[in-house]
């Protein structure tokens, strides 16, 4: 697809954000141990399932301060025609 629409935004329903998030934490490639993977997607769970946006920013921030995260897994979230979205990149 982005070959095609090299512009376009590719956007996920939840389920397949979390499949995404999940087979990331998996690859070996990014060095995530074993025992943070779980740590992380619960973290990322938080972030997805959150309520209000209060909730979210409070988890956001949670998200953040912890030293689990690798330098290359940003995850950032803006609002967009009334939905949260959430962003995963490698820096």
């Amino acid at each position: 697809m982005r070959k095609t629409w090299q512009t376009a935004e590719i956007l996920l329903c939840t389920f397949h954000f979390l499949q995404n998030i999940w087979r990331w934490l998996l690859n070996i490639k990014h060095g995530i141990h074993c025992d943070e993977r779980q740590i992380l997607m619960n973290l990322v769970r938080k972030l997805v399932y959150a309520k209000t946006e209060a909730e979210l920013i409070t988890e956001y921030s949670h998200f953040e301060k912890q030293t689990l995260i690798p330098t290359f897994l940003i995850i950032g979230f803006a609002e967009k025609n009334g939905l949260c979205v959430l962003k995963m990149q490698r820096t």
